[in-house]
Protein backbone atom coordinates (compact mmCIF):
# COMPACT_ATOMS: atom_id res chain seq x y z
CA UNK A 1 0.00 0.00 0.00
CA UNK A 2 1.27 3.37 -1.05
CA UNK A 3 0.92 5.48 2.09
CA UNK A 4 0.35 5.46 5.83
CA UNK A 5 -3.14 6.88 5.21
CA UNK A 6 -3.95 4.00 2.90
CA UNK A 7 -2.64 1.51 5.45
CA UNK A 8 -4.66 3.13 8.25
CA UNK A 9 -7.77 3.17 6.07
CA UNK A 10 -7.23 -0.50 5.22
CA UNK A 11 -6.93 -1.50 8.89
CA UNK A 12 -9.97 0.51 9.94
CA UNK A 13 -12.25 -0.71 7.15
CA UNK A 14 -11.11 -4.32 7.65
CA UNK A 15 -11.81 -4.08 11.38
CA UNK A 16 -15.28 -2.70 10.70
CA UNK A 17 -15.93 -5.59 8.35
CA UNK A 18 -14.78 -8.11 10.96
CA UNK A 19 -16.91 -6.50 13.69
CA UNK A 20 -20.04 -6.91 11.58
CA UNK A 21 -20.64 -3.19 11.16
CA UNK A 22 -21.15 -3.73 7.42
CA UNK A 23 -23.57 -6.56 6.82
CA UNK A 24 -23.49 -8.69 3.64
CA UNK A 25 -24.99 -6.83 0.70
CA UNK A 26 -23.96 -3.43 2.05
CA UNK A 27 -22.55 -0.96 -0.46
CA UNK A 28 -19.64 1.02 0.97
CA UNK A 29 -19.80 4.79 0.50
CA UNK A 30 -16.29 6.02 -0.38
CA UNK A 31 -16.98 9.65 0.49
CA UNK A 32 -18.64 8.83 3.79
CA UNK A 33 -15.81 6.52 4.81
CA UNK A 34 -13.24 9.15 3.85
CA UNK A 35 -15.00 11.70 6.04
CA UNK A 36 -15.20 9.31 8.99
CA UNK A 37 -11.53 8.41 8.65
CA UNK A 38 -10.39 11.99 8.10
CA UNK A 39 -8.70 11.27 4.76
CA UNK A 40 -9.37 11.91 1.09
CA UNK A 41 -11.14 9.33 -1.06
CA UNK A 42 -7.85 8.23 -2.65
CA UNK A 43 -6.50 6.18 0.30
CA UNK A 44 -10.00 4.80 0.87
CA UNK A 45 -10.19 3.61 -2.74
CA UNK A 46 -6.71 2.08 -2.48
CA UNK A 47 -7.61 0.33 0.78
CA UNK A 48 -10.85 -1.03 -0.67
CA UNK A 49 -8.95 -2.24 -3.72
CA UNK A 50 -6.63 -4.19 -1.45
CA UNK A 51 -9.56 -5.67 0.50
CA UNK A 52 -11.20 -6.66 -2.78
CA UNK A 53 -7.98 -8.38 -3.92
CA UNK A 54 -8.12 -10.41 -0.69
CA UNK A 55 -11.70 -11.43 -1.42
CA UNK A 56 -13.16 -9.49 1.51
CA UNK A 57 -15.06 -7.04 -0.70
CA UNK A 58 -16.51 -7.28 -4.17
CA UNK A 59 -16.19 -4.50 -6.78
CA UNK A 60 -19.45 -4.35 -8.74
CA UNK A 61 -19.92 -2.16 -11.84
CA UNK A 62 -22.14 0.89 -11.18
CA UNK A 63 -22.39 -0.06 -7.50
CA UNK A 64 -18.81 0.12 -6.28
CA UNK A 65 -17.62 -1.90 -3.30
CA UNK A 66 -20.13 -4.36 -1.85
CA UNK A 67 -19.84 -6.76 1.06
CA UNK A 68 -20.33 -10.25 -0.46
CA UNK A 69 -22.96 -12.70 0.74
CA UNK A 70 -22.29 -16.44 0.87
CA UNK A 71 -24.77 -19.01 -0.33
CA UNK A 72 -25.58 -22.05 1.80
CA UNK A 73 -23.19 -24.17 -0.27
CA UNK A 74 -20.39 -21.63 0.06
CA UNK A 75 -20.97 -21.41 3.81
CA UNK A 76 -20.73 -25.19 4.17
CA UNK A 77 -17.55 -25.17 2.10
CA UNK A 78 -16.01 -22.41 4.21
CA UNK A 79 -16.69 -24.25 7.45
CA UNK A 80 -15.36 -27.42 5.84
CA UNK A 81 -12.07 -25.64 5.21
CA UNK A 82 -12.02 -24.45 8.81
CA UNK A 83 -12.68 -27.98 10.06
CA UNK A 84 -9.85 -29.43 7.99
CA UNK A 85 -7.32 -26.83 9.07
CA UNK A 86 -8.27 -26.37 12.71
CA UNK A 87 -8.63 -30.01 13.68
CA UNK A 88 -5.22 -30.68 12.15
CA UNK A 89 -3.79 -27.69 14.02
CA UNK A 90 -5.34 -28.79 17.32
CA UNK A 91 -3.89 -32.29 17.04
CA UNK A 92 -0.44 -30.85 16.25
CA UNK A 93 -0.67 -28.18 18.93
CA UNK A 94 -1.44 -30.76 21.61
CA UNK A 95 2.13 -32.03 21.22
CA UNK A 96 3.88 -28.68 20.81
CA UNK A 97 1.92 -26.11 22.81
CA UNK A 98 3.94 -24.26 25.44
CA UNK A 99 3.03 -23.34 28.98
CA UNK A 100 2.89 -19.69 27.92
CA UNK A 101 0.45 -20.48 25.10
CA UNK A 102 -1.72 -22.54 27.45
CA UNK A 103 -1.76 -19.58 29.83
CA UNK A 104 -2.88 -17.36 26.96
CA UNK A 105 -5.70 -19.75 26.09
CA UNK A 106 -6.78 -19.85 29.71
CA UNK A 107 -6.82 -16.07 29.79
CA UNK A 108 -9.05 -15.87 26.72
CA UNK A 109 -11.49 -18.35 28.26
CA UNK A 110 -11.53 -16.33 31.48
CA UNK A 111 -12.23 -13.16 29.50
CA UNK A 112 -15.21 -14.81 27.83
CA UNK A 113 -16.42 -16.07 31.21
CA UNK A 114 -16.29 -12.56 32.67
CA UNK A 115 -18.24 -11.13 29.74
CA UNK A 116 -20.82 -13.93 29.95
CA UNK A 117 -21.25 -13.46 33.70
CA UNK A 118 -21.65 -9.72 33.27
CA UNK A 119 -24.22 -10.26 30.54
CA UNK A 120 -26.22 -12.66 32.72
CA UNK A 121 -26.83 -9.84 35.21
CA UNK A 122 -28.23 -7.53 32.53
CA UNK A 123 -31.70 -7.60 31.09
CA UNK A 124 -30.69 -7.36 27.46
CA UNK A 125 -31.77 -10.29 25.28
CA UNK A 126 -28.45 -10.48 23.42
CA UNK A 127 -24.85 -9.45 23.91
CA UNK A 128 -24.06 -6.38 21.81
CA UNK A 129 -21.84 -3.33 21.48
CA UNK A 130 -18.35 -3.36 22.93
CA UNK A 131 -19.06 -6.45 25.03
CA UNK A 132 -19.86 -8.44 21.91
CA UNK A 133 -16.75 -7.10 20.17
CA UNK A 134 -14.63 -8.12 23.18
CA UNK A 135 -16.19 -11.60 23.27
CA UNK A 136 -15.60 -12.16 19.57
CA UNK A 137 -12.03 -10.87 19.88
CA UNK A 138 -11.30 -13.32 22.70
CA UNK A 139 -12.89 -16.14 20.69
CA UNK A 140 -10.78 -15.36 17.62
CA UNK A 141 -7.59 -15.02 19.69
CA UNK A 142 -8.29 -18.41 21.30
CA UNK A 143 -8.54 -20.14 17.93
CA UNK A 144 -5.58 -18.34 16.38
CA UNK A 145 -3.35 -19.14 19.39
CA UNK A 146 -4.05 -22.85 18.89
CA UNK A 147 -3.24 -22.57 15.20
CA UNK A 148 -0.03 -20.67 15.92
CA UNK A 149 0.92 -23.33 18.47
CA UNK A 150 0.90 -25.90 15.66
CA UNK A 151 3.98 -24.14 14.28
CA UNK A 152 2.90 -23.88 10.63
CA UNK A 153 3.07 -20.28 9.38
CA UNK A 154 1.26 -20.95 6.10
CA UNK A 155 -1.56 -22.62 8.01
CA UNK A 156 -1.79 -19.60 10.31
CA UNK A 157 -2.31 -17.26 7.34
CA UNK A 158 -4.89 -19.51 5.70
CA UNK A 159 -6.80 -19.94 8.95
CA UNK A 160 -6.84 -16.20 9.62
CA UNK A 161 -8.32 -15.63 6.17
CA UNK A 162 -10.98 -18.30 6.74
CA UNK A 163 -12.04 -16.72 10.03
CA UNK A 164 -12.24 -13.31 8.38
CA UNK A 165 -14.44 -14.65 5.58
CA UNK A 166 -16.70 -16.49 8.04
CA UNK A 167 -17.26 -13.33 10.08
CA UNK A 168 -17.73 -10.91 7.23
CA UNK A 169 -19.88 -12.95 4.86
CA UNK A 170 -22.41 -14.47 7.27
CA UNK A 171 -25.85 -13.73 5.85
CA UNK A 172 -27.14 -13.03 9.35
CA UNK A 173 -25.25 -12.19 12.51
CA UNK A 174 -25.81 -14.83 15.16
CA UNK A 175 -27.67 -13.50 18.18
CA UNK A 176 -25.29 -14.03 21.10
CA UNK A 177 -27.84 -14.83 23.78
CA UNK A 178 -27.08 -16.53 27.08
CA UNK A 179 -27.57 -19.98 25.61
CA UNK A 180 -25.02 -19.39 22.87
CA UNK A 181 -22.53 -17.88 25.32
CA UNK A 182 -22.86 -20.82 27.73
CA UNK A 183 -22.44 -23.34 24.91
CA UNK A 184 -19.41 -21.51 23.49
CA UNK A 185 -17.78 -21.45 26.91
CA UNK A 186 -18.32 -25.18 27.43
CA UNK A 187 -16.76 -25.92 24.08
CA UNK A 188 -13.75 -23.65 24.61
CA UNK A 189 -13.13 -25.16 28.06
CA UNK A 190 -13.27 -28.67 26.58
CA UNK A 191 -10.75 -27.71 23.87
CA UNK A 192 -8.47 -26.08 26.45
CA UNK A 193 -8.66 -29.12 28.76
CA UNK A 194 -7.69 -31.48 25.92
CA UNK A 195 -4.71 -29.32 24.99
CA UNK A 196 -3.64 -28.98 28.64
CA UNK A 197 -3.59 -32.81 28.81
CA UNK A 198 -1.67 -32.90 25.50
CA UNK A 199 -4.38 -35.21 24.17
CA UNK A 200 -4.24 -34.68 20.42
CA UNK A 201 -7.15 -36.94 19.53
CA UNK A 202 -9.51 -35.32 22.02
CA UNK A 203 -8.34 -31.83 20.98
CA UNK A 204 -9.14 -32.71 17.37
CA UNK A 205 -12.54 -34.10 18.35
CA UNK A 206 -13.51 -31.10 20.51
CA UNK A 207 -12.56 -28.61 17.80
CA UNK A 208 -14.57 -30.60 15.24
CA UNK A 209 -17.60 -30.55 17.53
CA UNK A 210 -17.22 -26.81 18.06
CA UNK A 211 -17.05 -26.06 14.32
CA UNK A 212 -19.94 -28.46 13.64
CA UNK A 213 -22.11 -26.58 16.11
CA UNK A 214 -21.01 -23.19 14.76
CA UNK A 215 -22.04 -24.24 11.27
CA UNK A 216 -25.39 -25.53 12.50
CA UNK A 217 -26.09 -22.23 14.24
CA UNK A 218 -24.97 -20.22 11.23
CA UNK A 219 -27.18 -22.14 8.80
CA UNK A 220 -30.02 -22.05 11.31
CA UNK A 221 -29.79 -18.26 11.48
CA UNK A 222 -29.73 -18.05 7.68
CA UNK A 223 -32.48 -20.50 6.86
CA UNK A 224 -34.67 -21.17 9.86
CA UNK A 225 -32.72 -24.15 11.23
CA UNK A 226 -32.18 -25.97 7.95
CA UNK A 227 -30.61 -29.44 8.30
CA UNK A 228 -26.86 -29.66 7.90
CA UNK A 229 -25.13 -32.18 5.67
CA UNK A 230 -22.47 -33.57 7.99
CA UNK A 231 -19.37 -33.81 5.81
CA UNK A 232 -16.79 -33.77 8.59
CA UNK A 233 -16.84 -37.23 10.06
CA UNK A 234 -18.95 -40.37 10.56
CA UNK A 235 -18.44 -41.00 14.28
Amino acid sequence: MSSSRTHRSYREIRQRLLSGEFSPGTRLDFKKLAGELGVSTTPVREAIGQLASEGLLQLVPRLGAVVPRLSREETVELYGVREAMETYAAAKAAATITAAQLAELHGFVERMEVLSAKFSTNRKPVLDGQSLSDFLAADLAFHMTIIEAAGNHRLTKLAADSHAHARIFAAERLAHDQGLLDEALRQHRAIYDALARHDGEDARRQVALHIERSLERTLGAHEGHAPVERWWRAN
